[in-house]
């Protein structure tokens, strides 16, 4: 069974306080979705933290580093998914218009 993006982070959300993976996962949903609205710096900080976690994700006792690339990564693609539907029905609304002016 698949699970979607805000049932992951709901269930996460519960976990928080007992488990690093979970705390990691919000805190890389949150880290990924404040990404835009920040200024050059941040950002650029933002993406050397990623790239910190990123190399150290593959250790054995790293949850909360697996948890951050997790949430980040779920976060990425629920918005490309998004984007996605919407090209999508945009492509099928001017096909309709097409359809129906005469």
């Amino acid at each position: 069974m698949k699970y979607s993006f805000k049932e992951k982070l709901r269930y996460n959300k519960t976990r928080q306080k007992n488990s690093p993976f979970a705390t990691g996962y919000v805190f890389g949903v949150a880290l990924y979705e404040d990404f835009p609205r920040q200024n050059t710096e941040f950002k650029k900080t933002v993406k050397e933290f990623i790239d910190t976690m990123k190399s150290s994700a593959s250790g054995k006792d790293s949850d909360y580093e697996k948890g951050v690339m997790c949430g980040y990564r779920d976060a990425a693609n629920e918005r490309k998914a998004k984007a996605k539907d919407i090209t999508r029905e945009r492509k099928q609304a001017r096909a309709r218009d097409k359809f129906f002016a005469y």
